[in-house]
């Protein structure tokens, strides 16, 4: 009975936040994971333009002078979001048991939190810089979250 309710809210939510004219090319589906796997095939591929779109944007993105962090971190994750869509994770499969591989996939996604750690402080407005060059000289770099927390904390003292 519980599966059937989960079901039904998974369904629900993710016919209420498709598109409408995505929803009309979509035949009925009986349960969510069809629904799911329908969209992904229908929508996942990767699309050079879009890509590079996405990378042009991400290396431009900038806290505008006005703009609060909160929005400056949203317009930031946002990008990061619809990378991920093109460039996921690459994982093993579920009956792996190489332990190299899955290391690998460990090491690649810390260097892509660094790498959008950075991101985040190459766009913050400059009256940020000594905040900014106080995280960069720690040793252990904290994850973007954490910074991002660090910077609503500063901007609410100016």
């Amino acid at each position: 009975e519980d599966w059937r309710v989960l079901q039904s809210t998974l369904y629900s939510w993710i016919i209420n936040t498709i598109e409408k004219d995505v929803k009309s090319i979509l035949p009925r589906f009986n349960n969510a994971k069809d629904l799911w796997d329908a969209l992904k095939n229908k929508f996942s591929h990767s699309d050079g333009p879009q890509l590079h779109q996405i990378m042009m944007d991400l290396s431009t993105c900038r806290q505008a002078e006005g703009t609060s962090m909160s929005n400056y971190y949203s317009r930031l994750t946002q990008l990061w979001t619809e990378l991920d869509v093109h460039e996921p994770l690459v994982g093993c499969s579920a009956d792996c048991n190489c332990g190299r591989v899955c290391s690998a996939i460990e090491i690649y996604a810390s260097r892509r939190a660094s790498s959008r750690l950075h991101q985040f402080l190459l766009g913050v407005l400059p009256a940020f810089s000594s905040l900014r060059y106080v995280i960069l000289a720690q040793n252990h770099l904290p994850d973007v979250d954490r910074v991002f927390q660090m910077f609503c904390s500063e901007e609410r003292l100016h």
